[in-house]
């Protein structure tokens, strides 16, 4: 069989030696502050109407409980609020329909689905799993959601052991009663001793709810950590999936992040060997795109109006946004001289964008908007 080879460019981004947004950036601003000193946090956002962006976050471990409070956010620019929901557990996803939000988490009784109205409250929890926290390995996971309905992929392992292999499941009531009833859980990997992980998923949407997905993972040797591919997968309303290997060049390519534009382009990030990120969208057919110079971990990635962003945790423990915008690229370190920070989420709307990171040393969740 003939291998599709992926088109990489090295860029270099220079902190500070590049062209600056049209206007200054607004933040860091707080979101969320906790009063206490956590160790993990889980968090993610989308962007809806009037570039508002809604979003779920939970504090874990050090000072804060394990399995930690659910707070819900929505806000723009230098102006945010947030409310403390009575959920706990690692908030997995969110998604948003235009007219609820949408959050797939998991907790010390399983993988659940809940939604909040953008008029308030939640309604509709339910578990679609019933594998709980605990292990040595957390679910990850990603979600869509379309006229009030919604597609969610996670990971669990498989196996009675410790290092038992991670595969792909997945939950959705998209096109149901349209082109097939509802799935409750479904597994949809099935490789004997490779772990799936990592899962993002973008909606093609279609009219009478009968639409279709592409997914992306990471496909992994596991426990050894000497290799690992990203893969693509594509499925129609039946939920059907086909797969194959997306990334060929890298030794261990981890963490996929994607998005899909307006006008119907799929843009991926993620991380190769260690600290290379890679950015790739099929604009031309085929997916091609460009490794940055500076190292990071963990990208995010959106687009608005033809202008893509990429964040990162830098070689400082930063959030780093790579910008294209006006046909060229350029990057930032957005908390230059502070200490160990997450990124979180980006979103987009207008053409600017939003980067949602956590800090350890001022305990919060922190938004950096209009870049």
């Amino acid at each position: 069989m003939r291998r599709r080879l992926l088109t990489i460019v090295s860029i270099a981004l220079v902190v500070g030696a590049l062209a600056a947004p049209a206007r200054a950036a607004v933040g860091p601003t707080t979101v969320v502050q906790v009063g206490c000193d956590f160790a993990d946090v889980t968090a993610d956002a989308v962007v809806t109407s009037g570039g508002l962006t809604r979003g779920f976050v939970s504090f874990h471990g050090g000072g804060c409980a394990d399995v930690g409070l659910i707070f819900y956010f929505e806000g723009s620019g230098s102006t945010w609020t947030r409310a403390q929901s009575p959920l706990r557990g690692r908030v997995l996803a969110a998604a948003d329909d235009g007219s609820s939000t949408f959050l797939l988490y998991q907790s010390s009784s399983g993988v659940w689905i809940a939604k909040r109205p953008h008029t308030g409250g939640l309604v509709n929890v339910q578990r679609i799993s019933t594998r709980a926290l605990g292990g040595a390995v957390f679910s990850a996971g990603d979600l869509v959601a379309f006229t009030d309905q919604w597609w969610a992929v996670w990971t669990e392992q498989v196996g009675p052991t410790e290092f038992a292999p991670q595969k792909l499941f997945q939950s959705k009531t998209i096109g149901a009663g349209d082109c097939i009833d509802p799935i409750v859980k479904q597994q949809i990997t099935v490789n004997l001793s490779l772990d799936d992980e990592h899962p993002s998923i973008v909606l093609k949407p279609a009219s009478a709810g009968a639409s279709g997905a592409d997914l992306f993972f990471a496909r992994t040797n596991g426990e050894v950590g000497t290799s690992g591919h990203i893969w693509r997968g594509a499925a129609g309303c039946d939920a059907d999936w086909t797969f194959r290997q997306l990334s060929f060049a890298g030794q261990i390519d981890l963490n996929p992040d994607a998005s899909r534009s307006g006008v119907g382009n799929n843009h991926v990030v993620f991380q190769r060997d260690g600290s290379h990120i890679v950015y790739l969208n099929n604009s031309s057919g085929t997916y091609r795109g460009r490794q940055f110079a500076t190292p990071g971990v963990e990208p995010r990635v959106t687009t608005s109006q033809g202008v893509v962003f990429v964040a990162f945790r830098d070689f400082r423990q930063h959030p780093f946004v790579a910008i294209f915008r006006s046909g060229a690229w350029s990057g930032r370190d957005l908390t230059p001289g502070a200490g160990g920070q997450l990124v979180l989420a980006v979103t987009a709307s207008g053409g600017r964008g939003t980067v949602l990171a956590a800090s350890f040393s001022s305990h919060r969740l922190y938004a950096v908007a209009d870049l």
